[in-house]
This record gives structure tokens, C-alpha cells and sequence, in this order.
């Protein structure tokens, strides 16, 4: 686990730094991968440690795409009801 978050950390860093040399400071992007390695991305932002990263929840959305395959859209998927 802890090498898996390593690599997605500094893979994530890799990528802010050519984002921001490329279209600035302040772009945004999004980035897809599974549950947990998003988790343990976002553990690292937020200064925890790995071991709490299970705390952190997170909820699947879709990605639509425009006709250029460029995402037009990030939506949620309708609430499910568990009786």
C-alpha cells in the first residue's frame, strides 16, 4: 500500500508541475483512477497519514464527453436507496 501510494503521489506531482508549466498556475484537472489510490492521493493533500486514508469516502460520478472526446461534463450517479 505504501508503495502504490508513492507512485501515485509522485505521479500526481509530476503532473501538477507540467500542468503548470504548460497552461499556468491555476489550471484544474481531473484525475481518474481506482478507489483506493484516489483515497491515498488525497490522504497525502490533506497531510494524514496513510494508515487513516480508509477514513476518507468518496462516491463514483460519470464523465461525459463532447464530440472532441474532451469531458464536457462530471455528474453523480442518481442515490440508490439500501432498505
Amino acid at each position: 500500500m505504501a508503495a502504490m501510494s508513492a507512485r501515485a503521489v509522485a505521479a500526481v506531482r509530476e503532473w501538477n508541475a507540467r500542468i503548470a508549466e504548460e497552461a499556468g498556475p491555476n489550471a484544474v484537472y481531473a484525475i481518474c483512477s481506482h478507489g483506493d489510490v484516489i483515497k491515498a492521493i488525497v490522504a497525502d493533500a490533506l497531510g494524514m497519514h496513510l494508515d487513516a486514508f480508509q477514513r476518507i469516502t468518496r462516491r463514483p460520478v460519470f464523465a461525459d464527453r463532447d464530440p472532441l472526446h474532451r469531458i464536457a461534463a462530471l455528474r453523480r450517479p442518481p442515490q440508490r436507496h439500501r432498505w
